[in-house]
């Protein structure tokens, strides 16, 4: 049968089936994984997630993280409205 015969739900699960069969699953999974254009505004979700934190918050935080996780090799620093990390500036 032709593809303009068929109804859009049967193209739909013949294109799987033949995915499926020259991919296997996991590699039709990692297919559809590529094509997904995604949907909604990463952006606008991204502010609501994150909020619009300050440089001295975010120093504060990674301060506390690397103090809860013990971290040692990173070098940290805040002065003069500047953030060194290993102490390269870190652009605002």
């Amino acid at each position: 049968m032709r593809a303009y015969n068929m109804s859009l739900e049967e193209i739909k699960r013949r294109g799987i089936r033949v995915l499926a069969e020259n991919l296997g699953v996991v590699g039709m999974i990692r297919f559809f994984q590529q094509i997904e254009k995604g949907w909604g505004d990463y952006t606008k979700e991204r502010e609501k997630w994150l909020g619009n934190p300050s440089v001295e918050e975010i120093y504060e935080e990674i301060k506390n993280l690397k103090e809860k996780n013990n971290i040692l090799y990173v070098d940290i620093k805040y002065n003069k409205n500047k953030l060194l990390i290993n102490g390269k500036p870190i652009q605002q």
